[in-house]
Parts: structure tokens; C-alpha cells; sequence
């Protein structure tokens, strides 16, 4: 193939494959007991798909973020992360593989987010661009249009506004 350019992907391109995820966690501070946290998992996630995960506490939501994280290994089944730069299987993969697939196709943000302080909604969500070296303007465009897209109202997006030193003085 010479002089030639890959296509566009269509927006029905799977972004994400899970195929038959088991997951067990040994617990060794209850006698060895073995937890089967998820077994047979499958499901496909498409380009233009926004995905919910639902279930009680304890069903093993996180469980299958950290998974297809490649925070945690899967005892069985492949998690493929279709990446620009060709599939990877996070469940397989070698580290520096994983780090690829984080870097362009995979992310990840904890319940547990601590937000970084003093730095608004839109300018967390931009900076991953600016840090690939995307202009700030055009980042903070594109940012406010996932934050338009996931429902965020326009007033969240900013820090609010401190009060004057002498007006907090006068508190």
C-alpha cells in the first residue's frame, strides 16, 4: 500500500470489545475464601455509544472499570480497546502497551476524584488537550463541547467568584 491514508471509522466501530471477563479476588485475611466477582462478562461499546453501568453496591462496577483499565488483570477473557495505533488487549497486554492504550483511546476518573483546586470544570477537562499540544483556545472549545454533550450546566464549569479581601474581612 503506497501514498495511501486509512478512511474515516465509521461511527458504529466498536471503541471497546469485552469478551467472557471472569473475575475472582482471593480474600487472604478470610482463610483464602475466593470471591467470584464477575464471570462470562461480555458486551461491545460503540464509537458514538454513551454506556451506563448500573447495579447495587457491590455488583462489580468498578470491578469492570479497573479492568478495562488495566488496573486489574482479568482471569479470563480479552478487554480490547480498539486505540488509534491498533488494537490492544488490556487484559494481556504488556505494560507499556497498556500505557499506550491509556494515553489515546482508555481513560478513567475514580469515584473517588479529588478535583484539582482552583482550577475550574472546563480547564480539568481541557488540559489533556493543551498537554498534547492542542492550542488552549481550541482545547477549551472542545472541552466545553463534552461538557455541553454530558449535560453539565455552563455555570459549573468555572470556579466561582472570591470574594474581595475586604469584603472578606467584613464577613
Amino acid at each position: 500500500m503506497t501514498g495511501s491514508t486509512p478512511g474515516p471509522v465509521p461511527a458504529t466501530a466498536p471503541i471497546l470489545t469485552v469478551d467472557d471477563v471472569a473475575k475472582t479476588f482471593t480474600m487472604h485475611l478470610q482463610g483464602g475464601q475466593r470471591l467470584a466477582v464477575l464471570d462470562g462478562l461480555s458486551f461491545v461499546v460503540g464509537r458514538a455509544e454513551a454506556v451506563v453501568l448500573g447495579g447495587a453496591s457491590g455488583a462489580g462496577k468498578s470491578t469492570v472499570l479497573k479492568l478495562v483499565y488495566g488496573n486489574y488483570l482479568a482471569d479470563r477473557g480479552r478487554i480490547v480497546a480498539h486505540a488509534p495505533g491498533g488494537d490492544v488487549d488490556m487484559a494481556t497486554a504488556p505494560p507499556r502497551a497498556v500505557l499506550a492504550a491509556r494515553r489515546d483511546a482508555v481513560g478513567y476518573v475514580s469515584q473517588f476524584l479529588r478535583c484539582v483546586p482552583r482550577v475550574g470544570t472546563l480547564d480539568v477537562v481541557a488540559e489533556p488537550l493543551v498537554a498534547r499540544g492542542v492550542d488552549a483556545e481550541d482545547a477549551r472549545d472542545r472541552a466545553a463541547r463534552i461538557l455541553t454533550r454530558l449535560s453539565i450546566p455552563e455555570r459549573l464549569w468555572s470556579l466561582p467568584p472570591r470574594p474581595s479581601r475586604a469584603a472578606s474581612s467584613s464577613a
